[in-house]
């Protein structure tokens, strides 16, 4: 279970700020280069209400949970815990692979907009035993 610190200056629009992608199994592109098999984000943003979940226009394998929109919480230190197994389920409707990666970044390529972002300690946490999913 990640749980991060994160403040940011404004809300970008639409869902595309401070994001820590879980990526799942990978695959090869035929130049040998790992890509992700899927990617769900946590975005800090605007234009939709915290919660909704946003599927990128460019693949559908990368998913975007609102988890704040709007100003609220600009400019103080926030901190966000997730459940990435149970998201993952209930973004893509499948069971999660491996995570192999986590990325951490402010963006606004979408909408032209300007935005300055913070991020203290970063935790990948293991879920609580009530938490984790059973063996098959």
């Amino acid at each position: 279970m990640p749980r991060r610190a994160w403040s940011s200056s404004s809300p970008a629009t639409p869902a595309r700020c401070p994001s820590t992608s879980g990526c799942s199994s990978r695959r090869s592109k035929p130049t040998g280069v790992d890509i992700p098999y899927a990617t769900l984000d946590y975005s800090w943003g605007a234009g939709a209400p915290a919660g909704s979940i946003v599927i990128n226009t460019w693949t559908g394998r990368i998913r975007s949970i609102l988890v704040r929109s709007g100003p609220e919480g600009m400019g103080e230190w926030v901190t966000e815990e997730r459940n990435v197994y149970e998201d993952f389920k209930r973004v893509f409707g499948e069971e999660p692979g491996r995570i192999t990666q986590v990325v951490i970044y402010t963006d606004t390529d979408a909408t032209g907009a300007t935005a300055e972002a913070w991020y203290g300690d970063i935790e990948l946490l293991l879920a609580t035993p009530a938490a984790r999913p059973s063996a098959p």
